[in-house]
């Protein structure tokens, strides 16, 4: 019979940290180690774990712009304050954060990491092509001349064209190959044999990670359905305007090349209707082709 002490495995250091070294595992383990190993450990370590976490602040802080900024455009969130929006969205991802200071959140941590990105080049891919052959090469490139003065030249064409797009679809689809002909494993710690071992996720854990691959996707696809509805209903279709000259309220030195030749200054108009800018109280008329007016608009200010 074998005794139990004969089970146990001498202990390596170096071991440990190599097989550690990777995920936060790094950070808080195998760095923590390199600086007591340093002259001035308590000074690099205080400036190592102090620069985590002003890069954690700042990457949260522009997450949270980019989805702050998508809400302030919606027009049926106009109504609600910015303060109570940032609020709501504040406390919401807090709640979602809740479930990485659990016992299992280097678990939840590991999904969100491997699935959670998943999406996100094929955002990029999505928006080069909609850049590209949808708004057009030649007024992309117009554009940036018209912005810097600078027209990008062949290099950049061949890149945006034909080069990224190539990459970016082999990278989706080696990745979506990848996913599909290999099971998700994780690293789960074996208290008995004092190690890690691969683990494959349960059935529900895998719905988890699907529903993180199509939560960057949802939007497009939602967006993509909203536009066909109101495409193909006539009543709904509010962006039906014909080009034509158009009036500026308040134009800057700055904006006023923005405008191009459609542009005029605002005419000394009577005062009418105290809702109005026209003594008709139609709004700002916009003048188009042969004196035709448009339909009329209003300024909206916005807090």
């Amino acid at each position: 019979k074998i005794h139990p002490q004969h089970l146990l495995k001498n202990c390596s250091l170096v071991k440990e940290l190599d097989d550690s070294a990777q995920g936060t595992g790094f950070a808080f383990i195998v760095m923590a180690d390199v600086f007591t190993k340093i002259p001035g450990a308590p000074f690099w370590s205080a400036l190592f774990f102090m620069m985590l976490l002003s890069h954690g602040l700042g990457s949260q802080i522009g997450i949270m712009e980019g989805v702050m900024s998508t809400l302030f455009d919606q027009p049926s969130l106009k109504h609600i304050k910015k303060p109570v929006l940032v609020g709501c969205v504040a406390v919401g991802c807090f709640s979602i954060g809740l479930v990485f200071t659990t016992g299992a959140g280097e678990y939840w941590l590991t999904l969100f990491d491997s699935f959670g990105a998943t999406g996100l080049t094929f955002i990029a891919f999505a928006e080069l092509l909609s850049v590209m052959y949808v708004y057009g090469h030649d007024r992309f490139t117009k554009d940036i001349e018209t912005m810097t003065g600078v027209r990008p030249g062949l290099y950049w064409q061949l890149m945006w064209r034909f080069v990224s797009p190539t990459l970016m679809a082999a990278v989706i689809a080696s990745s979506t190959y990848f996913m599909l002909t290999n099971k998700p494993v994780y690293t789960a710690w074996n208290r008995n044999t004092a190690a890690g071992e691969k683990k494959e996720y349960a059935g529900w854990s895998l719905g988890v990670a699907a529903l993180l691959a199509m939560s960057s996707l949802i939007p497009i696809l939602v967006g993509l359905v909203v536009h066909l509805v109101k495409r193909c209903n006539r009543r709904d279709n509010k962006h039906a305007y014909e080009a034509g000259k158009f009036y500026r309220v308040d134009t800057t030195a700055s904006t006023r090349p923005m405008l191009g030749d459609n542009y005029e200054d605002f005419p000394d108009l009577p005062v009418g209707d105290e809702d109005s800018d026209t003594d008709s109280g139609e709004g700002i008329v916009m003048e188009g082709e042969a004196g035709k007016p448009f339909k009329p608009f209003k300024l909206e200010v916005m807090d």
